[in-house]
């Protein structure tokens, strides 16, 4: 079945409504640019289905399972989308079937970039800010056809609890951000993994010699959909930031979208990015009205991005 992937980006009035975005399960025709765009190593982890091969979360990174997270995802879009039908449409570019979307394709965990949230957030924290800066499941949806219309990012240690009845007892904030995923664009949010070596490949003209990892990025300027991927070429590349200019040689590269403008428009094409001169350490965020906090980023945390350019190396 050939499906069409899109999504775009909801400010932070829309926190308590999550987003995602992966393929419907499709034969992969790239499974042969793919294997051109690693390493030989790297070819041992790509299934026959043209996916990488991804390890499972490592232990406490994820208290929510992936098979509840994709549950509660879809329930959350067939009883809550309708209430911010105007902008799922809007993004999406048509009317959607709230009521009849299933969860589709391959979730992905997008890690949170700060450090040390069980030390840092204090024990009276309101669930709904433990939630807001948690690492995220982000799951698309699709409806009856198979066409991922709304995309949902669900936060990954919530309290989500299962109820007798079958249903979901969701705590504020669990479900992040719901996106519509645009009809017109062969893409989701987060992009595959799969994708964004290709891209990197072809841009860079250097194979990729590492298995890709999702990185969220700060959650006060962009939404899990704002998720990138990080993985290492074989070789140094040099690339120059589009905006400071700055000029780098690494082997670490970043895979995402580019953020809309506005709420009703769609993110932007998969670009390769670079860190700007001069990251950010931290970030204050608001517990209460005349109470905050300094969380720390990881050290690792790629949060101040801008597209880059390739200065050396050149298309495959």
């Amino acid at each position: 079945m050939s499906c069409r992937r899109f999504a775009h980006i909801v400010p932070l009035l829309l926190w308590q409504v999550g987003c995602a975005g992966s393929e419907p399960t499709r034969p992969s025709e790239n499974r042969a640019a793919l294997l051109e765009a690693v390493t030989e190593a790297m070819a041992a982890h790509i299934g026959v289905d043209g996916r990488f091969i991804l390890p499972a979360p490592s232990e406490g990174t994820a208290l929510v399972p992936e098979r509840d997270a994709r549950d509660v995802a879809a329930r959350s879009v067939r009883a809550t989308g309708h209430m911010i039908g105007v902008v799922l449409e809007a993004q999406h570019g048509g009317s959607i079937n709230y009521r009849e979307v299933e969860a589709c394709g391959q979730a992905y965990l997008s890690q949170t970039p700060f450090s040390n949230l069980g030390q840092d957030l204090p024990a009276d924290t309101p669930v709904t800010v433990a939630n807001f800066v948690d690492s995220s499941w982000i799951i698309a949806t699709c409806d009856p056809s198979g066409t991922p219309v709304v995309s949902v990012a669900i936060a990954a240690n919530a309290a989500i609890i299962r109820g007798e009845s079958g249903g979901w007892s969701i705590p504020d904030g669990a479900v992040r951000r719901m996106v519509g995923i645009p009809s017109s664009w062969p893409g989701g949010l987060p992009m595959t993994p799969e994708q964004a070596v290709i891209l990197a490949s072809s841009r860079t003209g250097k194979r990729v010699s590492t298995l890709p990892t999702l990185h969220g990025p700060n959650p006060l300027d962009d939404s899990p959909q704002g998720s990138y991927w990080v993985f290492e070429s074989e070789d140094e590349v040099s690339l120059i930031g589009a905006i400071s200019g700055a000029i780098a040689g690494t082997t670490l590269l970043h895979v995402g979208t580019t953020r809309p403008s506005s709420l009703l428009q769609a993110r932007g094409p998969i670009e390769l990015f670079t860190p700007r001169p001069g990251q950010r350490t931290s970030v204050r965020v608001w517990l209460a009205p005349e109470r905050s906090i300094v969380l720390q980023f990881k050290t690792d945390a790629a949060v101040d991005l801008e597209q880059a350019v390739v200065l050396t190396g050149g298309a495959r």
